[in-house]
């Protein structure tokens, strides 16, 4: 699995240089909605701020959230959607906008890209076969990359899961989160630096970290925030699941046990999920 990006550099239709400028415009262009609220009058930048700051603690939109503190009317969080969505820039329109592709090369990439990607395309988190309680253990997985690209602004794609009886080898910071209760299971999320640091200076409103400790402090705030969402929905399923205080490491399976590794697929940088049973 890749992203469009790394196919067309793959293939070396589009320089590296070429494509960093346009993920560069895309990031110029592309603007989050609470940037849209704050252009259209409809609230402050500290209230887009603090309503972005929120979403680091619940799964919820940013519209969502906006509503319910009576910032926005539904009408105008549809308003600013629909602007969001007419100006949002492909990473190929921004090649073109460049002149770094011409239209037919694009739509020859994009038809080849897609033939190439179809064997990955899920619509669930997928495990292999004989998982316990794999309805369930999807929640936290899910919640992973939906709420990195909440908070962070990363955009990832959910590997299919694929059972393992040895740890993989570790990134440079993995995070662990135990479940217990209804079910008995652990949760590990497992970052490059860059992807770390990245949550950190979400997490601290663009702070550098002065160590090492600070990151892990930074990831365990995030997998907390992941699995006490994940456990709530599963209370809704009328299972009560218990989380464990967030730490830093992985843990080895016990005897007969087995992990799920996922990886979440991302531009630059490294990130897994780990389901231990």
């Amino acid at each position: 699995m890749k992203f469009f990006g790394q196919f067309l550099l793959e293939r070396g239709v589009v320089s590296r240089d070429a494509l960093v400028t346009a993920l560069e415009l895309q990031d110029e262009r592309n603007m989050r909605l609470g940037a849209y609220a704050v252009r259209r009058g409809y609230m402050t930048e500290a209230d887009a701020e603090r309503l972005n700051h929120q979403q680091l603690t619940v799964d919820r939109r940013f519209g969502e959230l906006a509503v319910e503190a009576g910032l926005l009317t539904p009408e105008q969080v549809q308003e600013l959607l629909t602007l969001q969505q007419n100006d949002y820039l492909l990473l190929g329109e921004a090649l073109l906008e460049l002149g770094q592709l011409d239209r037919a090369t694009l739509e020859r990439e994009l038809k080849a890209f897609k033939d190439d990607q179809a064997r990955y395309l899920v619509d669930d988190v997928v495990f292999p076969p004989g998982v316990r309680d794999a309805s369930l253990l999807a929640l936290p997985v899910d919640l992973t990359a939906k709420i990195l690209l909440r908070t962070v602004g990363l955009t990832t794609k959910i590997g299919e899961g694929e059972r393992e009886r040895r740890p993989p080898v570790d990134r440079l910071f993995s995070v662990t989160v135990h479940l217990s209760g209804s079910l008995m299971a652990s949760y590990t999320l497992s970052v490059s630096r860059d992807i770390a640091e990245a949550v950190f200076q979400q997490m601290t409103g663009g702070e550098s970290p002065r160590d090492d400790a600070e990151i892990v402090d930074a990831l365990k705030e995030l997998c907390n925030v992941i699995c006490g969402n994940a456990t709530a929905r599963m209370a809704q399923a009328g299972r009560v699941v218990e989380i464990s205080p967030p730490e830093e490491g992985a843990p080895e399976p016990p005897e007969g046990g087995h992990y799920v590794l996922f990886p979440l697929h991302v531009a630059e940088g490294a990130i897994e999920v780990r389901i231990t049973q």
